[in-house]
């Protein structure tokens, strides 16, 4: 069996643990949003995790990731931000069924950036396979917010891509999450996203990210 979820704006397969196949990326269900550059410790951590994931070693990713957010933020380069860690890390867990420590890991995350899309989609389909279903919607309206880095690319996971969301598609409380808002309403809530107090790369926030 594969577990699918969205990884900083990827989507990933993972095999359970029980499983013996090494799982297969579908191109078309991969999203690249931005690459980790190699030459620093924090870099070798994430990818080696990303990789032990995707080929069902989700405890060994966790280990891994917890390394890399063992490290001072001095070490921790632009690409690799605390809160794409601790996403990355929450991923990882909900492989494992871990959907509490999951949880917990989306929302460490979204204490360090509250506009970290991919932490708050993560969040959302956990809380779904979850059956906490309002809770699921209203954090994956959050992922969507209007004027995020991340809107457009999770958009397009949750309607066609992201098989989570499949049975949710002719709900009309889904359908309403994941409408595009008018051009007028989508460039008001852009405006509110930014003068928010979230600055982008600056920041460390999810422009960073991949």
């Amino acid at each position: 069996m594969k577990l699918s979820m969205a990884l900083d704006g990827v989507k990933t397969e993972a095999a359970s643990p029980s499983g013996s196949a090494t799982p297969k990326t579908d191109p078309s269900k991969t999203v690249v949003i931005q690459a980790v550059p190699p030459g620093t410790e924090a870099a070798r951590l994430f990818t080696t995790a990303v990789d032990l994931d995707r080929h069902g070693r989700s405890l060994d990713a966790i280990k891994s990731y917890d390394a890399a957010l063992a490290l001072g933020d001095k070490d921790l380069p632009p690409e690799v931000p605390r809160q794409r860690l601790l996403s990355a890390k929450g991923v990882a867990q909900s492989h494992l069924g871990q959907n509490a420590q999951a949880l917990e890991s989306f929302d460490a995350a979204l204490r360090l950036d509250s506009g970290f899309g991919p932490a708050q989609y993560n969040k959302a389909t956990t809380l779904l396979k979850m059956g906490r279903t309002n809770e699921a919607l209203e954090s994956l309206g959050k992922a969507l917010a209007p004027g995020s880095k991340f809107e457009a690319k999770l958009r397009e996971m949750a309607t066609t891509t992201d098989d989570d969301w499949k049975a949710m598609r002719a709900d009309p409380r889904f359908v309403a999450k994941v409408t595009p808002p008018p051009p007028q309403e989508k460039a008001q809530g852009a405006a509110r996203y930014y003068q928010s107090g979230y600055e982008g790369p600056s920041s460390g926030g999810a422009d960073k990210k991949k």
